[in-house]
């Protein structure tokens, strides 16, 4: 099997790798590209590049126990999705019809609107422009060293907005035991469909859990199946956002969401501000599981043309 593999800079300045392998496209993308991870990366894709030359073809089953040496997320994601995207074109199914198997994957699915940790001019501005586009969900980041920062944003965005628009919020982590009951019942008016882990620490998001009057949905503490089934056992959350990116392999991210789904809750997908290629595998894996609520891939036209179109852009 033959891999190649590019350093390339996104339009939002991140440094990525994409990697291709026979006909598959991935796409490795760290949140922060320091000196190490990128010597870290560019050693290890050398070293596949000579230990794929022999090998003729890779089985879907095989993909998990060749990943098993990489201990960095976005190189076994990047890897994963370029093998399991090969395989899909050697079956000539998409990368959705893949992950699923007998399932029939969604046509489309939903994506929200971002708007960031800005002015209420700002907030405005952008909600202008997405209702214009035709985004029905916006998220939006609170988390601001003032609450009353977050509560005029939120207020500007639901006025701009009106009723019909779904509005759910993301604070990152940034709120703390003897605040957060405080912030969520300012921000409860605005009729709020879920946010994002208001506390870093899943014991604490249990402790919230039924005294929080908005729905609270698990987001960073939330990486792998184990801290999955964690979040499960502690009954901690009434929504899990996965990001597959952070979970180092689309195959797992499914078993994840398969697993909230049988446990009742739903689940929303989330790409980590990377490029057009590991984008469209968050966006497939939409596909495959059925998510209906709206996912965090604001940027690129998934439904219109190819991986190779988005390449060339």
């Amino acid at each position: 099997m033959k891999l190649d593999f590019f350093s390339v800079k996104l339009t939002n300045d991140r440094l990525v790798f994409l990697v291709k392998i026979e006909s598959g496209w991935g796409e490795i993308a760290p949140l922060e590209m320091n000196d190490q991870d990128y010597e870290k990366i560019k050693t290890a894709l050398c070293q596949l590049q000579e230990e794929l030359k022999p090998i003729g073809k890779i089985k879907k089953e095989e993909i998990p126990f060749f990943l098993d040496r990489f201990n960095f997320a976005p190189l076994s994601y990047g890897i994963e999705q370029a093998l399991l995207h090969h395989y899909a074109n050697i079956k000539e199914k998409s990368l959705a019809e893949l992950l699923c198997d007998q399932n029939k994957p969604l046509t489309k699915v939903k994506i929200n609107a971002l708007i960031p940790r800005v002015s209420v001019y700002e907030a405005t501005k952008l909600t202008t422009e997405f209702l214009t586009t035709g985004f029905t969900t916006i998220k939006i980041k609170v988390g601001s060293s003032d609450i009353q920062d977050d509560v005029c944003r939120v207020k500007a965005v639901r006025e701009k907005a009106g009723k019909e628009i779904k509005i759910h919020l993301d604070a990152n982590s940034r709120w703390h035991k003897n605040n957060v009951l405080t912030n969520l019942n300012l921000l409860a008016d605005f009729g709020i469909e879920y946010i994002e882990q208001p506390l870093p620490i899943l014991t604490d998001m249990a402790w919230l859990k039924d005294q929080s009057p908005i729905p609270i949905a698990v987001d960073e503490a939330v990486s792998s199946l184990s801290d999955l089934q964690e979040a499960i056992k502690l009954d901690c959350c009434h929504l899990v956002v996965i990001k597959p990116m952070f979970w180092g392999s689309l195959l797992q991210a499914y078993q994840g969401l398969k697993l909230a789904q049988s446990k009742g809750l739903p689940v929303v997908l989330t790409g980590t501000l990377e490029g057009p290629i590991g984008r469209w595998g968050v966006y497939e894996l939409a596909r495959a599981g059925q998510i209906d609520r709206g996912c965090g891939l604001t940027g690129y036209g998934y439904q219109k043309g190819s991986v190779m179109k988005e390449i060339s852009i």
